[in-house]
C-alpha cells in the first residue's frame, strides 16, 4: 500500500524482493534519495560520497610546512622524504602556495 510522504506525494515502500542492494541503490538514485550513514563516512547525497573520497595525504599544517621548506630552498625530494609521501603529493601541496 502506498504511503503518503510529507509534501503530498505517494511512494510505495520497497518490497523484500526489491531490497537487493543494487536495485535499491539504483531506485534511490533515480528518485533523488540520498543516504547518509551516521556510523561510517558515507554520504550519497554528494558526488564525493557516491564515488568515495580519500582523506588528504597531508593536513593543512603539513602542507604549510612543506611550503615553508620549499620557500627555504629545500628540495622536493627532501620534503618527500621528511613527509613520507609521494612527489606528486608534495607538488600538489606546493601548488596551493603559488
Amino acid at each position: 500500500m502506498p504511503r503518503r510522504i510529507a509534501g503530498g506525494s505517494d511512494m510505495s515502500l520497497p518490497q523484500p524482493r526489491d531490497a537487493v542492494p543494487d536495485r535499491l541503490g539504483e531506485r534511490f538514485e533515480r528518485d533523488g534519495i540520498g543516504l547518509v550513514s551516521i556510523t561510517e563516512q558515507i554520504d550519497t547525497s554528494t558526488a564525493a560520497g557516491r564515488f568515495g573520497s580519500r582523506p588528504p595525504a597531508l593536513t593543512k599544517e603539513q602542507r604549510r610546512h612543506a611550503q615553508l621548506l620549499r620557500a627555504g630552498k629545500v628540495s622536493v625530494d627532501a620534503i618527500t622524504a621528511s613527509r613520507g609521501c609521494s612527489r606528486t603529493t608534495v607538488h600538489r601541496a606546493l601548488e596551493g602556495s603559488a
